[in-house]
């Protein structure tokens, strides 16, 4: 889906929960991340800050 936006974009903010930072093994999902930070880097090449706030920390480490 495209959206139109009546002004210039300068920061979005992301939030992943722990389905996105996890596997179903409570290890650290590495294609979902690979992913977003492909995205992020683009959107920062663009001028876009962004703020990535994460629910997963406790999921994490509850896989350690």
């Amino acid at each position: 889906m495209t959206r139109t936006f009546h002004k210039p974009i300068k920061r979005i903010v992301v939030k992943l929960g722990s389905s996105q930072i996890v596997d179903e093994n409570l290890r650290l999902g590495g294609t979902v991340l690979n992913s977003l930070a492909k995205q992020i880097s683009l959107l920062h090449k663009k001028g876009i800050e962004v703020v990535l706030v994460s629910s997963g920390a406790i999921a994490l480490g509850m896989g350690s």
